[in-house]
């Protein structure tokens, strides 16, 4: 009995240690696959975003969840420093964008001021175009229904005649062209041919004399007494134009209305001078022509002394020249 109780305890004792070597072989597989698991994980984080792209495969045995967590933790812990250098990497300088914002502030202030003047513009085209459809269609309406009404009729000239000077001040506003030279010369002569057909009017003149110069001056007369001679001689002075054509000396008194002429040929001047005055209190110098015949005539009062020297000039050269 004892023999037979000592082998099956022998037996159980030897079942039993393989039964513990069973369980420890088990374990240090379970360890071993764990390890292996963790780093296989390692590895596909480190690879990135080409082992991300990669689909799972459905082999793999489970993980344990502490063995997850902390897988996921690493992960975590491994992309933030990776983001904070890209976004240190791609971070602006400082005052880069300062530049920038001035640029883009001047751009939005030249674009605003264009659209501005865009508008002001199309609005004034806008309305001088509705003016003018309106005063095209007043006027157009007035002749439509005038029927040969005379009223009508100068109601629709009225209106077209009020449109055309609107629409000349609004291109002269639009377009102003320059003023016209003035041609001084051209005047002159205008002015010199008129006043040379009124010359002849008035003196008689023939078409072929032209005038030279004129002067606004006084012809002085003197009087006396016709029948005695107890009172001294009257100078009187009468007020006029002197007229010096390329052939006469002409003199039209101008007072009270009236125009007495009269015209002496240079032929008939024998000598001009320039005189003082005889009497006191006379401030103005005398231009006195004598003539063939004995008799004189004299002027004073000119604008100037030196309208008189031109006067005294003229006639000398032309006495000259005749």
């Amino acid at each position: 009995m004892s023999s037979g109780v000592e082998s099956s305890g022998v037996e159980v004792d030897v079942e039993v240690e393989e039964e513990v070597e069973y369980v420890e072989e088990y374990v240090e597989e379970e360890v071993d696959e764990g390890e292996e698991a963790e780093e296989e994980e390692g590895a596909a984080s480190e690879d990135g975003e080409e082992d991300s792209a990669k689909p799972a495969t459905a082999a793999e045995e489970p993980v344990p969840a502490s063995t997850e967590a902390v897988d996921k933790q690493e992960a975590t812990e491994t992309e933030q420093p990776a983001s904070t250098a890209a976004n240190k990497d791609h971070a602006p300088e400082p005052g880069s964008s300062a530049p920038s914002a001035s640029a883009s502030g001047a751009t939005g202030v030249d674009l605003v001021s264009l659209e501005a003047q865009a508008a002001k513009v199309a609005a004034e085209v806008s309305q001088v175009a509705s003016k003018l459809t309106a005063g095209f269609r007043s006027a157009f309406g007035a002749v439509g229904g005038s029927g040969g009404d005379g009223g009508a009729a100068e109601t629709a000239g009225a209106s077209l005649s009020k449109l055309a000077g609107g629409l000349t001040s609004w291109w002269g506003s639009l377009d102003p062209q320059p003023a016209p030279v003035r041609d001084e010369t051209a005047e002159r002569i205008a002015q010199s041919n008129k006043a040379s057909g009124e010359l002849q009017q008035l003196f008689g003149l023939s078409a072929e004399e032209n005038l030279v110069e004129h002067f606004r001056c006084k012809l002085l007369q003197t009087y006396a007494c016709s029948h005695n001679s107890y009172t001294p001689a009257i100078q009187m002075a009468f007020q006029g134009t002197l007229y010096v054509t390329d052939r006469h000396t002409c003199f039209s008194v101008e007072e009270r209305g009236r125009k007495l002429p009269f015209k002496v040929p240079h032929t008939s001047i024998t000598r001009a001078t320039r005189q003082r005055p005889s009497r006191k209190g006379d401030l103005s110098d005398i231009l006195k022509l004598e003539l063939s015949n004995g008799t004189w005539l004299a002027f004073k009062d000119f604008d100037s002394g030196s309208a008189l020297d031109s006067a005294l000039a003229l006639v000398e050269h032309l006495v000259e020249d005749g």
